[in-house]
């Protein structure tokens, strides 16, 4: 049965009264280098995500009208880890996963099980929530950025050849450490972002879908080892910021919260369903998982590497081998699902985020 589509996470214009920064994103901008930089900027972490957000959709968008297909990219798949991450930035939100697995639950069984996820989500939220904001902004503030120059090569590719931008991708700037490990991630990175290139440049639709998906897997590659220490720090698996002796307490009990938190607590909110991660991700609710042509090479290769058996489910999310397979099943099987590309927000919750925008400007 397919479920209930998620609540709208919103955001209170009462937080930003009486605040003043620096003029910000208005929903009908479009998202440059420029606006990019604005975004991260901003310190409070809820308006951010929101407009880190909406960035993402606009970027989206943006690349599935340059692309001319109806296949998830990148920035779609960002879009909705990034309101995801808003729920959980909202510490008056119940856990999504939690609401869904009780919703048939009797009252006062749910009541309970809602009240026990509520304090839990209050005494694990002041660790959780700046982590995975750091970890939002920062992926926002580097691959935001090469999506918006991405944005303008491809609009003028038929200027451009494949060698020219080789050299433009090689040229932007990369915030991953000088070792051997993170140079072979940063080129994938850069491959991921020549897949999309190459798409546009590919006139057969289908394989086109495919070069689409390759650049996905590519760029997430190098996301999530990115968010790495992020991640451990929101799942407790280990800390920046605190001292040798509780350091060591997390080794011991640091993995056995995360392994509880992914089972039952972690899902990523679409518009038509929850994807919990713990599970096996075949195919999206109609049933109708994406099916490649086989005839791009180094996509069937990638997945192979990345995925390893087809539905081993993720049961920690903070180790990053597991949590690929978890995400290269879910890139895969909803990979052509057409909902992914709606707004991530309501009109009113739109509309209530310029007027915040707009309070928050004077």
């Amino acid at each position: 049965m397919q479920s209930p589509r998620p609540p709208r996470h919103r955001i209170s214009v009462r937080r930003v009264l009486g605040e003043r920064k620096p003029r910000r994103l208005s929903i009908n901008t479009e998202v440059d280098v420029e606006t990019v930089r604005r975004i991260v900027a901003i310190g409070d972490d809820r308006l951010r995500n929101h407009e880190i957000t909406l960035a993402y959709w606009r970027l989206g968008r943006q690349f599935h009208d340059l692309l001319s297909v109806d296949a998830a990219n990148w920035c779609t798949w960002a879009t909705w880890a990034s309101h995801t991450v808003g729920h959980a930035l909202d510490p008056d939100q119940h856990p999504i996963l939690v609401l869904e697995r009780t919703q048939h639950w009797p009252g006062p069984v749910r009541r309970c099980a809602l009240r026990v996820a509520r304090l839990l989500r209050t005494w694990l939220n002041p660790r959780m929530a700046p982590a995975i904001a750091e970890g939002n902004r920062e992926i926002f503030a580097e691959i935001a950025h090469h999506f918006a120059v991405l944005a303008d090569l491809l609009e003028s590719d038929d200027l451009i050849d494949r060698t020219a931008a080789e050299r433009i991708v090689a040229g932007m700037p990369m915030a991953a450490p000088a070792d051997s490990e993170a140079n072979a991630l940063v080129e994938r990175h850069r491959r991921g972002l020549l897949a999309y290139f190459d798409a546009r440049r590919e006139p057969d639709l289908a394989r086109r879908a495919d070069h689409i998906l390759l650049g996905n897997l590519l760029m997430a590659e190098y996301e999530q080892a990115r968010l790495q220490p992020w991640i451990e720090e929101a799942f407790f698996v280990r800390s920046r910021k605190v001292a040798p002796w509780r350091r060591k307490l997390q080794r011991w009990i640091g993995p056995a919260i995360a392994r509880w938190t992914t089972r039952h607590v972690t899902a990523v909110i679409t518009p038509e369903t929850l994807i919990p991660v713990a599970a096996p991700i075949a195919a999206p609710p109609d049933g109708t998982a994406y099916l490649s042509t086989g005839e791009v090479v180094e996509l069937e290769a990638c997945r192979q590497r990345l995925m390893g058996a087809a539905t081993v489910p993720c049961d920690n999310w903070a180790d990053y081998p597991g949590r690929m397979r978890a995400i290269t099943a879910m890139f895969v099987a909803f990979h052509d699902e057409r909902s992914l590309h709606r707004p991530p927000m309501s009109d009113e919750a739109r509309a209530e985020l310029e007027t915040a925008l707009a309070l928050s400007a004077r």
